[in-house]
């Protein structure tokens, strides 16, 4: 990103976590888990598949920030939208 914008890492990094209030890595992460909280919602994926998709590197990673993010696991959350 830096070197499309012509300015060094720390610049871009700093400007960024000014604005949004978060690292560029920390914002894409919770992209990641708003997406993955939608695909739950969804219910055509497994949780496994959709921490794959989402291209977390674990299961246990992925549900480690979903956790983060979201206050529950994702296996949690699933049950919390469920509609009977």
């Amino acid at each position: 990103m830096s070197a499309q914008l012509h300015y060094g890492k720390t610049h871009v990094s700093n400007v960024f976590k000014k604005a949004y209030g978060r690292s560029i890595i920390d914002y894409y992460t919770y992209i990641k888990v708003e997406e993955a909280k939608r695909l739950i919602r969804e219910r055509n994926h497994s949780i496994t598949e959709i921490a794959d998709r989402l291209k977390f590197d674990t299961l246990q990673y992925f549900s480690m920030r979903f956790r983060k993010y979201v206050g529950m696991s994702p296996r949690e959350y699933a049950k919390s939208v469920k509609v009977d």
